[in-house]
């Protein structure tokens, strides 16, 4: 098994993490309704003395109802605010849910412990196929249950009942659950993130040793290379191209005063020497003036956008080797005048 195959198995274990929690995506999105719905029934303090009432049986409040915050228990329990224990409040959740929320604040820990322990080893892996620029993927975090929490759960509460500011604050099951819900719900969209930053690194290192496969341009005509080399190994690929034809039809142009291929070997009466034999004489010409004329139309068709469309460098050594032959035949060129 090669390098590229333990980083394709590594990113498939992570492919495979996000699976298992869209599974399981009705029964988040359940719960994540329900930790809503009850919320609305809240005292909507954080302090302690007041985050365990909830308006009778887990109703909305009307307005003039609703919890007084400001004077939170001075005048004594509001009408039909009714304090909740964390255990009942979570066993309403579930049972408007039927899903069992230790099980899935369980399997939220268990994909964040999986999902570390395998960025860590891709972060190996990329090190030993040569990537060097891995700190996006190496510092990558997962935006957690606690960073939804922390979003979700406002600490800011003004009160006159300094007995309520002395309890401290209290974790609300209802807003703890749901935290957990959205982090879960997150995750595909994180992974698909995270396993984008890996491709973007492995397409920029494929890119880098196809281009050292040509980079020398050792078989490339001189006035190519000298023309191409310096564009093309700055990654300006379309630039190159271009600039090969253009030396092409240069070539063409001082030769017989046209450009195109059709009209060197029309009007300039262009005749290129070597072929095989003389009974196919006339067929290695009209060979070589198509080739003259596939670079005119490539051409025409690469200049007339902002888009050349040639983004790899193999793709681009190909057009450079076709000037590389157009220029040599060219060398050993006649006029031949009727």
């Amino acid at each position: 098994m090669n390098k590229q195959d333990r980083l394709n198995i590594k990113v498939k274990e992570i492919k495979k993490l996000s699976s298992s929690i869209l599974k399981i995506s009705d029964d988040i999105q359940k719960v994540k309704r329900a930790c809503k719905d009850i919320n609305k029934s809240w005292s909507g303090s954080c302090l302690t003395n007041h985050a365990k009432y909830y308006y009778r049986n887990y109703e909305e409040p009307p307005v003039r109802s609703r919890f007084n915050i400001e004077w939170g228990l001075l005048r004594g329990v509001p009408d039909g605010w009714v304090e909740k224990t964390n255990e009942e409040v979570v066993q309403e959740i579930e049972n408007r849910t039927g899903a069992r929320l230790e099980g899935l604040k369980a399997q939220a820990t268990k994909f964040e412990e999986d999902f570390e322990s395998l960025k860590k080893a891709i972060v190996l892996e990329l090190v030993e196929l040569g990537v060097v620029d891995i700190v996006d993927i190496e510092d990558f975090k997962l935006k957690s249950a606690t960073d939804h929490f922390n979003e979700i759960f406002s600490t800011a509460v003004i009160t006159r009942d300094m007995s309520a500011i002395t309890s401290g604050n209290y974790i609300t099951p209802q807003i703890y659950f749901e935290a957990i819900m959205l982090f879960l719900l997150s995750v595909p969209s994180q992974v698909e993130e995270f396993i984008y930053k890996i491709n973007k690194k492995m397409k920029i290192i494929q890119q880098a040793s196809k281009k050292e496969e040509v980079s020398d341009f050792a078989h490339i005509h001189n006035t190519i290379r000298e023309k191409c080399l310096l564009l093309y190994n700055s990654g300006a690929y379309a630039e190159a191209v271009e600039k090969s034809f253009k030396v092409v039809k240069d070539e063409m142009r001082k030769l017989t005063g046209y450009e195109s291929g059709s009209d060197a070997f029309g009007k300039g009466h262009l005749h290129i020497k070597g072929a095989a034999a003389q009974n196919v004489d006339a067929d290695f010409n009209q060979a070589v003036k198509l080739l003259m004329m596939s670079i005119d139309m490539f051409r025409n068709e690469k200049v007339h956008t902002s888009d050349a469309k040639i983004n790899d460098p193999i793709r681009a050594y190909q057009y450079l080797a076709m000037s590389s032959l157009a220029l040599s035949l060219l060398e050993n060129s006649e006029i031949i005048q009727e």
